[in-house]
């Protein structure tokens, strides 16, 4: 329920920034948070070739002795 709150208060702000600034700002600023989204999930999301073969026990060790990024 609440990611549908979420998403009708995008959708009512939409028109309003769009008024406001216009439809190529709004356009680089999707594009800006898609960059973002896409550095964070290259940097800070495990990769899969690292955890291949591996089982959870040895997963959860590595992840005890790696830096706490949070």
């Amino acid at each position: 329920m609440s990611i549908a709150f979420v998403i009708i208060d995008t959708c009512v702000l939409f028109l309003p920034v769009v008024r406001e600034y216009s439809y190529s700002t709004v356009l680089f600023i999707f594009a800006a948070l898609a960059v973002i989204y896409f550095l964070t999930a290259i940097f800070l999301l495990p990769n899969q070739r690292q955890n291949s073969g591996r089982d959870r026990a040895a997963l959860e060790g590595i992840r005890k002795y790696s830096r706490n990024i949070a």
